[in-house]
């Protein structure tokens, strides 16, 4: 089943030179996603009666042409299993008025049995639902090459890590659920980044890839380094040491 959702940019979505930040993207694909979710039975309300929940795990996103300031956009969504059945890729679209191409997204996400708190597999009844599409938002998954537990070989650090200092956790980055809202990363990410590396912005690639749920009140540093020659990261981890997300920007997209 393919879902759309018209989007307006507002005051509050854009940068000094009233192009769409990289957050309202995120905003305005999550407002997709969840009215896909609750138009096809499986959203925030139905919980109860499905006994599942979604958890995101990966975003990746190219900016083709950024929009600015009044722009009417529709964004498209679609479901597609992974192939082993054990997440859900969700792909989007995002086009203007005239029907010109400006974003391109994907994400990957796994599904919560609430009662015995563990990921299960994709079922029939949630394909059946979203629906299988064949349509591809990427002709390779992007996504592949994220650095996981054990990182992709390609996955190599240019420059040393280089700690750009710690933030308490307030209340107001959490979502319904207690947990820093997914989207909120994008924000945490760029308050930390270098001077010098943010003038490069906005940044047409990001990835976000989660690891660990942040809570409030949690002290997360943060980490710098360049990698592949292209990509500034931002590694978050909270004072034992663990991993809690890796966000990764850059400006010439991927090929």
């Amino acid at each position: 089943m393919f879902y759309k959702l018209s989007q307006t940019i507002g005051l509050k979505d854009v940068d000094k030179n009233c192009k769409v930040k990289n957050v309202a993207i995120l905003e305005m694909l999550e407002n997709a996603a969840g009215g896909h979710s609750d138009a096809v039975g499986y959203g925030m309300l139905d919980i109860d009666n499905t006994g599942i929940t979604f958890v995101l795990l990966d975003w990746y996103v190219r900016v083709l042409d950024r929009p600015g300031y009044g722009e009417a956009l529709t964004v498209s969504t679609w479901g597609r299993p992974e192939k082993r059945m054990m997440s859900l890729i969700r792909d989007y679209e995002l086009r203007d008025s005239d029907d010109k191409l400006r974003v391109l997204a994907t994400s990957r996400w796994v599904i919560i049995d609430i009662n015995r708190h563990r990921i299960t597999r994709v079922t029939p009844e949630v394909l059946e639902a979203f629906g299988a599409e064949e349509k591809q938002a990427f002709e390779t998954d992007p996504m592949v090459k994220i650095d996981r537990p054990k990182a992709a070989s390609e996955d190599t650090a240019d420059t040393a890590p280089v700690e750009m200092g710690t933030s308490i956790v307030g209340r107001s980055a959490l979502d319904l659920v207690g947990h820093v809202h997914n989207i909120k990363y994008i924000d945490m990410a760029e308050d930390m980044m270098p001077d010098d590396i943010w003038t490069q912005a906005p940044f047409d690639n990001f990835r976000i890839h989660y690891r660990k749920e942040i809570t409030e009140g949690e002290k997360i540093r943060f980490n710098y380094s360049f990698v592949d020659n292209l990509k500034h990261e931002i590694r978050m981890e909270n004072e034992d040491g663990e991993l809690n997300a890796i966000v990764r920007m850059w400006n010439t997209p991927l090929t």
